[in-house]
């Protein structure tokens, strides 16, 4: 996608924000001035964009994670929440109009298979791994629960304080991980996950 057109996007959900319109892909398309065949071009369905949207917001502040020495999780935490804090409006309207828990369910999702993906300590065999499964989407959807309850302001704790109980009642699989991310044998995976954040950067700069 050109940045040019991902700029249009961004912009026209920013301006039915600000009007209070019903977020649809009609009204999408309408404020972005694309049309509803180059939407369909780019993203399955409403939650897709919303999902898409919520990367976009979320991958700048996500570059930091790797400055972060206390923990990749808590710096990702601290990441996600200092994102929802610069985007509260936006992503009160998402929660409010997810009645079908679309972007609820690629967010937990999504999560899930990014751990799976990287962390070297989920090799189980399958009810092992049918637990883990169990396990990392249980936290996430409470990870989720906290998401909401911060952009609708009825959590009253810091970023800080919020990352660190996170961070504490992570999956064991996760703790063990996270512990160990900063040992030499470890480096290939941060390094990766580094690189591919990274790239998509400097995609984006290019398109400029």
């Amino acid at each position: 996608m050109r940045y040019s057109t991902e700029k249009n996007f961004i912009d026209g959900l920013e301006k039915i924000i600000i009007e209070k319109k019903k977020i649809n892909v009609m009204t999408i398309c309408e404020a972005s001035g694309i049309s509803r065949q180059s939407f369909y071009k780019y993203f399955i369905d409403l939650d897709d964009f919303m999902f898409w949207v919520h990367k976009k917001l979320f991958i700048d502040s996500f570059v930091t994670i790797f400055a972060n020495q206390s923990g990749f999780y808590r710096g990702s935490f601290v990441s996600l929440f200092k994102a929802l804090e610069k985007h509260k409006k936006l992503y009160c309207r998402l929660f409010e109009q997810d009645s079908r828990n679309g972007f609820r369910n690629i967010f937990v999702e999504t999560s899930v298979l990014f751990n799976l993906k990287y962390n070297s300590h989920i090799n189980a065999d399958k009810a092992e791994l049918e637990r883990v499964i169990f396990s990392l989407n249980l936290f996430f959807r409470g990870y989720l629960y906290y998401m909401e309850e911060f952009v609708n302001n009825r959590l009253h704790y810091d970023i800080d304080t919020i990352a660190g109980y996170l961070a504490n009642t992570m999956p064991d699989e996760l703790k063990k991980w996270d512990s160990e991310l900063s040992v030499e044998a470890d480096v290939h995976i941060i390094e990766k996950m580094k690189t591919e954040w990274i790239l998509l950067k400097n995609a984006e700069a290019l398109c400029k």
